[in-house]
């Protein structure tokens, strides 16, 4: 009984790895993903027109055609890097605690088009 209690002891801590694992084949194929980058840099812009990059902008991104969401926040230096599968994406910012940001341009102007294997870059300008 004591050998039966260390054999469990032992498989239990060793994640199973004295015990022969049978290999299966997944049940449906890997393939590989396609995608296009977005280099955004997120800007303040004041009254008077100047802007300056700004860190912890948190920017959501729209598919159109399949309304999917993807978000991501600009780093120190008030850039972003987003991989995002092709397509045509329209943008919106937030603060880092969720405030909508009024932003400088309209809807439509907001919009841009990710393909495969391409860099694209965006401004996402806010007033300040």
């Amino acid at each position: 009984m004591l050998r039966f209690r260390l054999l469990l002891f032992a498989a239990f801590f060793s994640s199973g790895s004295i015990l022969p694992a049978a290999q299966t084949a997944p049940s449906h194929p890997q393939v590989d993903i396609v995608l296009g980058f977005v280099h955004i840099e997120t800007i303040a812009v004041g009254d008077r027109g100047e802007g300056h990059h700004k860190s912890g902008i948190v920017v959501l991104m729209t598919n159109r055609a399949n309304k999917v969401e993807s978000f991501g926040i600009s780093n120190e230096a008030g850039i972003l890097i987003e991989p995002l599968p092709p397509g045509e994406y329209c943008y919106e910012a937030f603060s880092d605690a969720g405030r909508h940001l009024k932003m400088n341009r309209p809807a439509l102007e907001r919009c841009f088009e990710v393909q495969a294997g391409k860099d694209v870059e965006v401004g996402v300008g806010f007033k300040e």
